[in-house]
């Protein structure tokens, strides 16, 4: 990181302390389902600068820290460990848990632009394709001043998700957890234990945290109830993995969408294209509208299925 930047970094979050939030050794408690207490009075509270290195490695916490463990542990990262931090900057904004940043001053945006924004061009000339297109498309759908037009569709789009899923329930389906064993080829014991734990009532009671740690391979592992019960939760706290499915998976597992249920799905999509406007993304872009064209536009329609 070149000298100017830092110096920016660590101007914009100087004096930033940890206050009542959840730090490092917390975040990380809890992804292993270990006890907070001890783990808590570990964290460095008063100084961001004062963590060491070695200790940011531990980079599961951040899928668990809340909106000031956020603000106090960005600057550590973006200086000593920038590639942990990566993912959180260029797909959580506008994706997940947005929120996680809200406590962030326009001082502080401005020096994560700058941060992105060096980043990008450091990958001149390389072929890291991916990683420069996540990285614009934070910038684009978050870190960037959005446009009117797209914060009216994502809104449009939230709404529309909460309503045309509201009441639905897992039933008898496969669920995230129940899923997620299918995936690591558990047992019999660990598949019962996994689908006990399982939300089944209220999509929405399913923790933004839990989508993120099974991302997509519960979507992938899921059945036709459980697809329609996963779907609203993974559009709104996984939307890359949500994206990956409705475009790739078969169209059997969507047989019990409601034409309500499959408009939402279209105004999703849509919305991912419009974040899109900007960013060299063509094939993804393609991918999304052939998948539109070819199903979803069809299915919001009518109630055919398969």
């Amino acid at each position: 990181m070149n000298p100017e930047l830092e110096h920016q970094i660590r101007s914009a979050f100087a004096g930033v302390t940890l206050g009542d939030g959840i730090g490092l050794w917390e975040g990380n408690a809890i992804d292993d389902y270990g006890p907070r207490a001890p783990a808590r009075a570990k964290d460095i509270r008063d100084d961001w600068s004062k963590i060491p290195q070695e200790d940011l490695r531990t980079n599961s916490a951040l899928c668990y820290v809340d909106a000031e463990g956020m603000r106090f542990l960005l600057p550590a990262y973006i200086i000593s460990a920038p590639e942990d931090i990566m993912d959180f900057l260029c797909n959580e904004p506008g994706t997940r848990n947005e929120d996680r940043f809200q406590l962030l001053n326009q001082v502080q945006r401005q020096a994560i632009r700058n941060f992105l924004e060096d980043r990008l061009l450091s990958y001149e000339g390389n072929v890291a394709e991916v990683e420069q297109w996540a990285i614009q498309r934070g910038l684009n759908t978050y870190w960037n001043e959005v446009t009117s037009e797209t914060i009216a569709r994502t809104n449009e789009s939230t709404k529309l998700i909460h309503s045309a899923f509201d009441g639905v329930t897992l039933g008898d389906g496969i669920g995230l957890w129940e899923a997620d064993s299918c995936d690591s080829l558990g047992g019999i014991e660990e598949t019962h234990a996994a689908r006990a734990r399982d939300e089944r009532t209220d999509w929405r009671l399913i923790p933004a945290t839990d989508v993120h740690k099974c991302q997509g391979s519960s979507l992938h592992f899921t059945d036709a109830v459980g697809m329609r019960f996963l779907l609203p939760a993974f559009m709104l706290h996984e939307p890359d993995a949500a994206e990956f499915t409705l475009c790739h998976s078969d169209t059997e597992r969507f047989q019990l969408l409601n034409p309500a249920q499959c408009q939402a799905i279209v105004a999703f999509l849509e919305t991912r294209l419009n974040q899109m406007q900007g960013i060299s993304s063509t094939g993804e872009q393609r991918v999304i509208r052939r998948a539109l064209d070819n199903y979803w536009l069809d299915r919001a329609k009518t109630n055919r299925t398969g």
